[in-house]
């Protein structure tokens, strides 16, 4: 359940990115300075959109999974600091996808290990 729901996410917000087919909502003047910053560098949003769908599709259909969680550790963890320093209205979702994925992190521990063996 958590992979789905993660993966949907990701895949959601990714398609977003380049479909606009949820409203935008109104951040605040530091938060929205964060965002436009990001979109105009003209590659960051789009690069950071293809890599949430992409690992979202990877995390929703289970296929390298693993790879999936690693593409969006960063991510992740962005996506909660950022509603925890700029924009705390939205610290729910920020925690429910944080949660997700130590979850699914966890979950799979054993696959992670093996990328701090010797």
């Amino acid at each position: 359940m958590a992979r789905i729901m993660l993966g949907l996410i990701f895949v959601a917000f990714g398609l977003n990115g380049f479909l606009n087919f949820l409203p935008m909502r109104s951040f605040s003047d530091t938060s929205g300075a964060f965002m436009m910053a990001l979109v105009e560098t003209g590659y960051f949003f789009p690069l950071l959109k293809l890599c949430e769908f992409t690992a979202g599709i990877m995390i929703l259909t289970g296929r390298m999974m693993s790879i999936g969680l690693l593409m969006l550790a960063p991510i992740t963890v962005n996506v909660f600091l950022f509603h925890v320093f700029l924009e705390p209205g939205g610290i729910i979702m920020g925690t429910v996808v944080l949660g997700l994925e130590l979850f699914l992190v966890y979950a799979n521990r054993a696959i992670f290990m093996r990328l701090l063996d010797k």
